[in-house]
């Protein structure tokens, strides 16, 4: 295993430190006892995602990383390790400083990056997380990058007999999905049941916004436009999902849904039924089916309702948060919404702004966060100046493991809480609930996903009292003109907002449905986190050949999808390695 330093490489103390450790690690590396010692820490985490591992794999601590990947690496043959300039210092945490940089090495099929994170133990630096990552296969030619020429769509024209893979769902994690298997030559057909590509995301409430920065939330070749501010509304999103399989040449049929599918195991491929938006039936035959019909469908996205007594004595409106469109009807009406997470604040900021008296019943703590204090979370990566690539970025965002990760956030969190300690303080003065400091944002964000807010704007309406809060009560009974809480007060209402989120179901029991009981067996649990704190189910092996789920945020689409991409490929190819493991 030869290493090349860059030339561009400077000597000062982090890229030395970087330069000798890497150095020790490929020595490891090559050691007949494949002892690493010299260059992990005992506490260290090796995540790898394709590189070594057919899967996504997060292994713990020094003698179960050198059990581990003993063989692994032995089969996939690491080559020509180098640095990559941008070794950098980092403090997250006042406890703790870190080398953090990439590498780059091949194997013997592919081309990969490494993101090290370096901590001082005793006069050396160690290892305490290396994230190790396919980039590409090598002798494949990929055909779309950034400045790819716009293409003729391909959407709503004739379906073929045949595909490599049918994607079901044509939302970000979809395309995403199709994007990267079409950029390496696998043909792909996508279905969407609605009528045109970006319903999901226009069927939502008009007032809602992407809540995460427009530089991180990026699709795979095609960036949203610079013109677009940080935040931008779900029509924008809508739009230009819509343009995204015009621009790649994407082969889409909408307004088609998935009958049933039959696989056969002895030739590895599946038999499908899609219903045309003409209402014809056809069949073709894929030898993948990935299931991106978006991550609230694959937990089982029925809206939740609670039973609540005497709704029908009840003259007014009640609706879930799913079916809230706009604030047009309801101007100067009285208006209560039933839960405080991101849905239950939007709206009530929509309808305080345009005349509403609004009361938001909060049942239980929201951690809320300023978007000011949002962007320290993307130091130098997506926000602000001399930025690197969005792909360059993504390897950095992912340097620690989430396992890793989760010892550091309650410290984060505490280190940046003053940013927003005015806000929360006035917050907590109008009743509203917020959690303690180890069930904090990041925690809710990366773990829980849900519970938190973002605030852009619905804040300062509680704090100013255009918005009333009804903290730590549940509506106990519908009168005729409102509802009564559990504490024993009134409040009367025109209209009634469960904002109370969706139903969880296994995927066993959605896909038994379309796959059949046999099928559905077969799969792994889909959603949440493994034992390692990987997807559960996403992005990676089934558990039944031929069947992928995909779903999440703009972000996992973007770079999950690379990876799901690959896993494809591989089995496409033959390569041989992921069966070795």
């Amino acid at each position: 295993m030869a290493i090349e330093v860059l030339d561009s490489l400077t000597t000062s103390p982090p890229d030395v430190a970087a330069n000798a450790w890497l150095t020790q690690f490929v020595a490891d590396l090559n050691r007949v006892d494949f002892c690493l010692g010299n260059s992990f820490t005992d506490d260290c985490y090796w995540r790898d995602l394709l590189a070594f591992s057919p899967n996504f794999r997060t292994i713990r601590t020094l003698p179960k990383l050198q059990h581990f990947f003993a063989k692994p690496v032995s089969v996939a043959q690491p080559h020509n390790f180098r640095i990559v300039p941008g070794v950098r210092i980092r403090q997250p945490v006042p406890s703790k400083t870190f080398i953090q940089g990439l590498i780059q090495f091949e194997t013997a099929h592919a081309q990969c990056f490494g993101v090290f994170t370096l901590t001082r133990t005793g006069s050396s630096w160690k290892a305490w997380a290396l994230v190790t990552m396919v980039d590409s296969m090598k002798g494949m030619a990929e055909h779309f990058n950034a400045t790819n020429s716009i293409r003729r769509c391909r959407t709503n024209t004739s379906v073929k007999d045949e595909y490599v893979t049918l994607v079901v769902g044509a939302g970000q994690c979809g395309l995403s999905a199709a994007a990267r298997l079409e950029n390496l030559g696998i043909s792909t057909l996508v279905i969407e049941k609605s009528a045109r590509v970006g319903d999901n995301w226009r069927s939502r409430y008009d007032s809602l916004e992407v809540n995460t920065p427009r530089s991180f939330s990026h699709l795979p070749f095609l960036p949203f436009p610079e013109s677009w501010g940080q935040f931008f509304c779900s029509t924008d999103v809508a739009d230009h999902l819509e343009k995204y399989p015009d621009f790649l040449g994407l082969h889409i049929s909408t307004s088609t849904c998935l009958l049933k599918a039959v696989y056969n195991p002895r030739d590895k491929k599946w038999t499908v039924d899609l219903r045309l938006g003409d209402g014809s039936v056809t069949t073709v035959s894929v030898r993948h089916i990935i299931a991106a019909t978006g991550a609230d469908t694959l937990a089982g996205a029925s809206p939740i309702m609670p039973a609540t007594p005497n709704s029908a004595l009840f003259n007014g409106v009640i609706m879930h948060s799913d079916d809230y469109r706009s604030s047009r009807s309801w101007q100067n009406k009285k208006v209560v919404i039933v839960g405080a997470g991101c849905a239950g604040h939007d709206i009530a900021q929509d309808l305080a702004n345009h005349g509403s008296e609004v009361v938001l019943a909060q049942r239980s703590p929201t951690a809320v966060i300023s978007r000011e204090t949002l962007f320290r979370f993307f130091p130098g990566l997506y926000f602000g100046e001399n930025l690197p690539p969005t792909e360059v970025a993504d390897r950095y965002w992912v340097a620690l493991p989430l396992s890793a990760s989760r010892t550091v956030q309650q410290e984060i969190m505490a280190n940046i809480s003053h940013i927003d300690k005015e806000l929360t303080s006035s917050l907590a003065e109008k009743g509203y609930l917020l959690p303690g400091p180890s069930d904090n944002f990041l925690h809710r964000l990366l773990i829980r996903r849900g519970g938190y807010y973002i605030d852009r704007g619905c804040c300062e309406l509680i704090i100013s009292g255009k918005i009333t809060m009804k903290a730590g009560n549940e509506i106990t009974t519908f009168t005729s003109n409102g509802v009564i809480f559990s504490d024993g007060s009134e409040v009367d209402a025109d209209l009634v907002v469960f904002a109370t989120g969706y139903s969880s179901t296994t995927i066993r029991e959605i896909a038994k449905d379309v796959f059949g009981e046999q099928v559905a067996a077969g799969v792994d649990d889909v959603g949440g986190w493994d034992d390692e704190w990987e997807y559960a189910g996403l992005w990676r092996p089934s558990g039944h050949p031929g069947l992928w789920f995909a779903g999440g945020d703009l972000f996992t689409a973007r770079f999950y999808s690379r990876f799901l991409a690959f896993q494809i490929l591989a089995q496409e190819k033959g390569l041989h390695y992921q069966e070795l493991i």
